[in-house]
């Protein structure tokens, strides 16, 4: 059983597209991964103001930049010119945080946008299956972040509503990954 389903039907992707030259597949990898600063940059957007969101998206550039300078002095540096799951995962992490985000802020939470923060998680999942700890914090902070002026109870069965949507996409995200392993 493969650990990063996500992950690994990617660079089988860009084998697809490009072949199997090294150099060529890179080129594609880095292409999808320079989304990166710029997912930070209205991560940044949402929870503050466009100055740090520019901050933001300029410390992740940074940061590869400096990986890819390191590289020759240790092993331990991940840059988009390598097959490791460290920058795909950042990516679809940010992609969510970006949902997760912009669900938290919204005063009315719509269904659609909470299955697409499960969905999101499920598919970050994916890539790295570490990802679902920091789901927990997000609904705690949903549970908190809900309207006053009902009460408690009502609350409580709003947010649970919210949870089982939430679940619902990260359900219909790893279902089929889940299918294929009990099959296996």
């Amino acid at each position: 059983v493969p650990p990063r389903p996500l992950y690994i039907a990617l660079l089988a992707g860009f084998h697809a597209l490009a072949g199997q030259e090294y150099e060529d597949i890179i080129v594609l990898q880095t292409l999808l991964l320079a989304c990166f600063p710029v997912v930070l940059y209205f991560v940044g957007r949402e929870l503050h103001s466009r100055p740090a969101g520019l901050v933001i998206a300029l410390l992740a550039i940074l940061r590869e930049v400096t990986a890819i300078i390191a590289t020759p002095f240790t092993d331990k540096a991940s840059t988009s010119q390598m097959f490791f799951a460290d920058l795909p995962a950042a990516l679809a992490i940010s992609l969510w945080a970006l949902l997760a985000v912009r669900w938290l802020k919204s005063s009315r939470r719509s269904p659609l946008l909470t299955l697409l923060v499960g969905g999101s998680m499920g598919l970050a999942m994916l890539v790295r299956t570490q990802s679902v700890f920091m789901l927990p914090f997000v609904l705690l902070f949903a549970l908190f972040g809900l309207s006053g002026g009902v009460s408690w109870r009502a609350r409580l069965f709003l947010w649970l509503r919210q949870v089982g949507w939430v679940a619902l996409g990260l359900f219909l995200a790893i279902a089929p990954w889940l299918w294929r392993n009990w099959q296996v």
